[in-house]
């Protein structure tokens, strides 16, 4: 596992630390990212301000047990200290909020086109997310249920054909099947 170093860029002239962070690459590898054209829309001040000045970097803290506390509280630190960051959260989580334009979104998905995963990354990521529970689909798939209870109920209990039950509630005969044989809503 690589060591996280909690940097700051400071200014080069006054030595006033304007920006707090954490990465596990050399801290000259990180000011090179974010002073990518790209990266101005997620933070158009920080940027701005890499662009006009060659900013000094200063090593806050190395190999802390965990990089995004450190970051998290050496942000806090310095701005109860009344220091004036470019940081647009606390620390940690990176930007809450943050969207993408559309023109970001499509041009991600273009470059992902014809991109597959190899049978060995598939079986991993099968593996990692065998047993989860999702809640946040369980929920909406009730929210956005065709059936009340009471349906269910009465497809369970109906003797007309699948099909003729399908038509009236709405759901495929797949569906209604399904629901006889206690695979869905039980």
């Amino acid at each position: 596992m690589k060591a996280w170093t909690v940097y700051a860029f400071a200014d080069p002239q006054s030595g006033v630390v304007r920006y707090i962070g954490v990465t596990t690459q050399s801290p000259r590898q990180r000011l090179s990212q974010l002073s990518v054209p790209s990266m101005a829309a997620r933070n158009p001040r920080l940027h701005q301000w890499l662009h006009n000045k060659r900013p000094t970097i200063v090593i806050l803290e190395r190999d802390p047990a965990d990089g995004m506390q450190a970051e998290a509280r050496w942000i806090a630190a310095f701005r109860s200290a009344g220091a004036r960051l470019f940081n647009v959260c606390s620390g940690g989580t990176g930007a809450p909020g943050f969207k993408h334009t559309d023109a970001t979104k499509s041009r991600l998905s273009r470059a992902s086109e014809g991109r597959f995963y190899s049978a060995e990354t598939r079986l991993k990521i099968a593996t990692a997310k065998a047993g989860q529970k999702r809640p946040d689909l369980t929920e909406r798939n009730r929210r956005n249920a065709r059936l009340s209870a009471a349906d269910v109920a009465l497809v369970k209990a109906s003797t007309a054909a699948g099909v003729e039950i399908a038509r009236t509630f709405g759901i495929s005969p797949a569906m209604v099947s399904l629901i006889r044989q206690g695979k869905r809503r039980s």
